[in-house]
This record gives structure tokens, C-alpha cells and sequence, in this order.
């Protein structure tokens, strides 16, 4: 049986859809968890009407506590072999279980995972046919995730899980960014996970309410926090080819930080307390800030021929002067 763990905070008008979508999936041994977070609008009955008419259907209410506590209290109600994790403003393709359930049990995996479409609107799901099925290990998808910021690999949603290898997580409560916080000790250890070739959730993006799309806020620098997480984890791993990754992950994290601090709320001093941290931070771990990294990070970059030195800087710190003269040569 695969539990299905929704948490459900005002989404009256998109609740439907989402949970219409569940009913609609081709593989019927489901449980779906509903963890009504507080939620002041109908949102909460709802969900009990759809409990009350099928019996797959769980709903808890409880108060307010944020989507990590909604998903730790799904986590702790499920009963099912595998575990997957849904937005309730999300909605899934009629054969999302079916095929990453097939991925998942052929290819020996502990997990699988599909990619995913952003939506505005509901419209009918396409047909997937039979999509194409890949292997890798959780160490490269966080390489390609540091490398190539793929988003799929880091948010919880979209993968299917045996529910064994669940059993330590838990999700920060009272921050954001909380699938930054966990989603790379579930990944590293895996020596191999199935990935389906085919767009089976759909994400969507219609302009809601969200604490990453609205007005700037503090509450956005927890993306730092869970980083610098990150970042010990790989350092308590020797991995360096991992921390090397993070860190550059890291330090462009807390650029887009600093520029939407003066940007968004032209707070010179809040920025300038972001830059000590972040300095402190790779400092106390002898990890290298970069000329270049280092201007961006302070907003400096006023001068184009300032940042054009300072990254001449750095090549010659990486390749040594001759390097550096072969790299620009090959340019030329």
C-alpha cells in the first residue's frame, strides 16, 4: 500500500482538484493522509467529505504548525509500504503511482521519482505512454542538483519512497526551505533510485499565497541555514567533490539573499550582517570565498573592470599563472 501524505492549509479552492486527482489514479492500494493544518477557511471540511464518502480517505485536524509539522504528522499516521509526499494545490497524473510503483519494484530501487509540470490551470493529462526509465545514484543527483540546479531532485514531492527509509526523517518545524533542510541525507546514501522520464506531477504555480513568491522576509534566510547544513554533512563525509559543489551553491544563495535584501527592502545593514555571516561561516571551516564570489557578495560590482580582475585573480589561484594565460588564449 502506498500512503499518500497531503498537507492541507487554505486551499478551499484548489483542495478538489487535488484530492479528485488521487481518486483518479490507475493504482487503487492507497491511503491518503490529509493533515488539516488549522486551516481557517473550508479547506478542513472539505477533506471530510471526501473522507466520509471513501474510505482510503484519513483526515487529522490539528492546530496550526506549518507544513513541516503537517508532514511530520502525516509521516507518523502512515501505513503503508511506500510513501509520497503531495502539495494540496498540486495535483498528479491518473498513473503517477502506477508507474513509479513499476520504476521503483523493477529497478530494485529504494525510491523513484518523475519530473514535473508547472501549471496555471487544470487542464486534461496527457498521455505518457510508456516513458523511459533511468538509474542513478543519490550522490550524483545532488552533483547535478549543486551543478545544474535541478529542482526535481530537492523538493519532497514527486517521489515515491519505501517507507523504511523514512523512518529518522524529520522535518524542521517553524522554518521554510524545509525540503533544502532534509531531502539531500534521504539522497546521499542511496546507491540507486529510478527516475521516470515523464512529467506525472504537476506543479502549480497560480499566484497564491506563498511565503517564496511574495514580498521579501527574513523567514527566506533559512535557505542559508539548511546550506550550511549541507555543508557539514559533506564535511563530516570527507566528500569533497560534494562540498566543493554545495559551497559554490552556497555562496549564490546568499548573493540572491543580499541583493533582494537591497533590492526588496534597502537594508544596507541587514545585507552587511548576511555577508559577515556567510564570511564567518567558511572562515571558522577554512572554506575559500573567491575574489569575484566575494564582490558579489558585498554588492560591489560598480566597476566591470574590478569584477574582470578580481575573476583573473581567482583563475590564477585555481590553474597558476600559466593556466590562466592558456585558459584566455583558447578564447582568443
Amino acid at each position: 500500500m502506498i500512503s499518500i501524505i497531503v498537507p492541507v492549509y487554505r486551499v478551499e479552492d484548489y483542495i478538489c482538484r487535488c484530492l479528485d486527482s488521487v481518486i483518479a489514479q490507475t493504482c487503487a492500494d492507497f491511503e491518503a493522509i490529509l493533515i488539516d493544518d488549522g486551516s481557517p477557511d473550508a479547506s478542513g471540511a472539505i477533506c471530510d467529505d471526501y473522507a466520509a464518502k471513501d474510505s482510503r480517505f484519513r483526515v487529522i485536524h490539528q492546530e496550526n504548525g506549518g507544513l513541516s509539522a503537517a508532514r511530520n504528522t502525516g509521516l507518523a499516521a502512515a501505513k503503508g509500504e511506500f510513501v509520497l509526499f503531495l502539495d494540496s494545490d498540486d495535483w498528479l497524473h491518473p498513473r503517477t503511482l502506477e508507474l513509479l510503483l513499476a520504476a521503483l519494484t523493477e529497478t530494485g530501487s529504494d525510491m523513484a521519482m518523475c519530473d514535473f509540470q508547472t501549471a496555471a490551470r487544470w487542464s486534461e493529462p496527457t498521455d505518457v505512454g510508456t516513458p523511459a526509465v533511468s538509474v542513478m545514484s543519490g550522490r550524483d543527483a545532488l552533483l547535478s542538483l549543486y551543478r545544474q540546479g535541478g529542482g526535481r531532485f530537492v523538493v519532497s514531492w514527486g517521489k515515491l519512497w519505501r517507507s523504511e527509509r523514512l523512518i529518522a526523517l524529520v522535518f524542521p518545524e517553524g522554518h521554510i526551505h524545509e525540503d533544502e533542510a532534509t531531502t539531500y541525507r534521504l539522497l546521499y546514501p542511496l546507491e540507486r533510485f529510478a527516475l521516470v522520464e515523464a512529467p506525472l506531477c504537476y506543479y502549480y504555480q497560480g499566484g497564491g499565497e506563498s511565503i517564496t513568491r511574495s514580498a521579501y522576509s527574513k523567514k527566506r534566510l533559512d535557505v542559508l541555514t539548511a546550506v550550511e547544513e549541507q555543508i557539514d554533512f559533506f564535511l563530516s563525509c570527507d566528500d569533497r567533490e560534494c562540498l566543493d559543489a554545495v559551497l559554490r551553491r552556497y555562496l549564490q544563495k546568499a548573493i540572491e539573499q543580499c541583493d533582494a535584501i537591497r533590492e526588496e527592502l534597502q537594508d544596507a545593514a541587514l545585507a552587511e550582517q548576511v555577508v559577515e555571516r556567510v564570511e564567518a561561516f567558511c572562515r571558522h571551516r577554512g572554506l575559500r570565498i573567491t575574489c569575484s564570489q566575494r564582490l558579489l557578495l558585498t554588492g560591489d560590482t560598480a566597476s566591470k573592470r574590478k569584477l574582470r580582475f578580481a575573476k583573473i585573480r581567482d583563475l590564477i589561484h585555481e590553474r597558476g599563472f600559466f593556466g590562466c594565460i592558456a585558459y584566455y588564449w583558447k578564447k582568443i
